[in-house]
């Protein structure tokens, strides 16, 4: 399992050099309660986690940690799914491996991006396409989940139909088996 005190977080490169996502995601924590605060630390992930199509080791050590507290603060914001498609994407092009010790964590934990789109009230055009998009891609469709998020605006009658009724994406992804029909119990996150 991927911890924050594992002493790898002390030695990871970012976007710009190194970059240890560990004060951010206590900070994070601590003040998820304050939208001003809350979108500085994702826009800083967003900064440092992904970089026009490239990721690092210290990409995917964050996401697990990242949703995990996302689910065990009720967060939904659209950076954090942002994150988990636009990284997941970016795994399969040419960047750095994710060593086998912490794969099986990374693989079960952004498969959680759903229970994070799940929690949203407000589905908007923006935040069905990256939701779709993160959900697909964190179930192995990657070419669908590239077809998704370069959909042309003019032609998504059914995400603006997802937009509207939330309820029918949670059916498709049921059928999909690309989630169940427990939720995990928010009392045994323990990030910190």
């Amino acid at each position: 399992m991927i911890l924050a005190e594992d002493p790898i977080f002390e030695t990871l490169q970012g976007c710009y050099g190194e970059y240890n996502p560990i004060p951010n995601l206590k900070k994070l924590e601590e003040n998820s309660d304050n939208e001003k605060v809350r979108k500085e630390i994702l826009n800083d992930f967003l900064d440092n986690l992904y970089h026009q199509g490239s990721v690092y080791l210290v990409s995917f050590l964050t996401l697990p940690l990242l949703i995990r507290l996302a689910i065990k603060k009720n967060l939904s914001d659209l950076e954090i799914i942002t994150l988990v498609g636009f990284i997941e994407m970016a795994r399969s092009d040419n960047n750095v491996e994710i060593p086998t010790k912490y794969l099986a964590d990374y693989e079960r934990e952004i498969k959680n991006v759903t229970l994070i789109a799940h929690t949203n009230k407000d589905w908007d055009y923006s935040y069905t396409l990256i939701s779709t998009m993160a959900i697909t891609a964190a179930n192995g469709q990657k070419d669908f989940a590239d077809s998704i998020f370069y959909f042309d605006r003019k032609d998504t009658k059914f995400l603006r139909a997802v937009a509207t009724n939330k309820e029918y994406i949670e059916d498709v992804l049921l059928q999909a088996n690309m989630i169940d029909t427990k939720t995990r119990d928010k009392n045994q996150l323990n990030l910190f």
